[in-house]
């Protein structure tokens, strides 16, 4: 006699539980993830990097601007910093301004700064780049204190001058080099 074996519950269900887990299973942008698994996982734009994880490095695959450590994504790829992207990254100071070894212009007043030679004006104020006109001191680009052409005061007679421009009366002596 031949018998039969029996099929338990769990054999009979099998196909369908299955089934069940394939469609039910996350897909790898659905997963956490790990920021430190050495794959592209979990939302990442590149290998460990980006989405939830820490901002990617240049020449690194992006999505958006917050996927890269230098704020710019240009066509999916993390770019270099650089003195036109219109965004303060590198060593800039503000934004495309300052931190003079990336090559960037000086920044103009109001503009944030670090060190003296990161502004126009050469004057650095509480990390404001600041023209100096109001400090009491001879400095920047002022003919005397606190006056001249690219001070809100221009020179009053006696001060000193380089041109007619520094003085109020626009007459400067500029033998002397003092207003009259």
């Amino acid at each position: 006699m031949h018998h039969r074996p029996l099929l338990t519950p769990f054999v009979l269900a099998w196909p369908v539980l299955a089934l069940s887990c394939l469609l039910t299973a996350p897909s790898d942008e659905e997963l956490v993830g790990s920021c430190e698994d050495d794959r592209k996982n979990g939302g990442e734009t590149d290998v460990d990097c980006g989405g939830p994880c820490a901002p990617c490095g240049t020449n690194r695959t992006c999505k958006e601007h917050e996927d890269c450590a230098t704020g710019v994504c240009l066509v999916g790829v993390c770019e270099r910093p650089s003195c036109s992207d219109g965004v303060q990254n590198g060593s800039e100071t503000d934004v495309d301004c300052g931190g003079l070894d990336e090559g960037c212009n000086y920044c103009a007043n109001g503009r944030r700064c670090l060190v003296d030679d990161d502004c126009d004006s050469l004057i650095c104020t509480n990390d404001v780049c600041d023209d100096g006109c109001s400090d009491g001191i001879l400095n920047g680009s002022e003919a005397d204190i606190d006056c001249g052409e690219f001070c809100p005061l221009q020179c009053g007679p006696g001060q000193a001058c380089y041109d007619d421009l520094d003085c109020a009366s626009r007459l400067c002596d500029v033998e002397e080099g003092r207003c009259q």
